[in-house]
């Protein structure tokens, strides 16, 4: 397989132009195939997440036009509150203060995406998604890794990069 990815790459063998097609359903039906066989073969579930939530961008994308960086930090905000509550029901002093702490940034990102409130310092931008994402991801996360998924602060960290891209 290598061997022939190298050949591909450096153009040995030409298959010429190749009309790869590209449909939300494709990318859903991909989706769902990863999480059959996550679920079946006890593997990752975020590549299958990512793909899902791909497909849901392109097909709401197709009816009107929507930041797709707010979409995924809708999700990854989700995701980190539901690890903010598994922390809040495993007690321990430190778990429900991270939990606390977590819950509070993530309402404060949900507040700054849906423009509830208007703060006049912090805005829907790289810098708050990026503090917002890593403090989920180093606080909140790990913690309720051994729980739940622990995907709320990497999913956030990729709004960030979608927002850095653009999208």
């Amino acid at each position: 397989m290598i061997a022939f990815l190298i050949f591909v790459s450096l153009e040995f063998i030409d298959f010429g132009p190749l009309k790869i097609p590209y449909n939300w359903w494709i990318i859903l039906i991909y989706g769902i195939v990863m999480i059959l066989f996550a679920y079946f073969f006890i593997g990752n579930y975020l590549p299958a997440i990512l793909l899902c939530l791909a497909a849901l961008i392109d097909f709401l994308m197709q009816k009107k036009p929507y930041k797709a960086s707010k979409m995924v930090a809708i999700v990854g905000a989700g995701f980190g509150i539901y690890e903010c509550f598994v922390l809040f029901m495993s007690g321990g002093a430190i778990n429900i203060l991270n939990g606390i702490f977590g819950l509070i940034l993530l309402v404060i990102l949900l507040l700054i995406i849906f423009d509830v409130v208007d703060f006049k310092v912090i805005d829907y931008s790289w810098w708050v998604v990026l503090i917002i994402g890593f403090v989920i991801f180093t606080w909140v996360s790990p913690f309720a890794a051994g729980v739940v998924t622990g995907y709320g602060g990497t999913i956030i960290l990729i709004a960030f990069l979608l927002i850095i891209l653009a999208l």
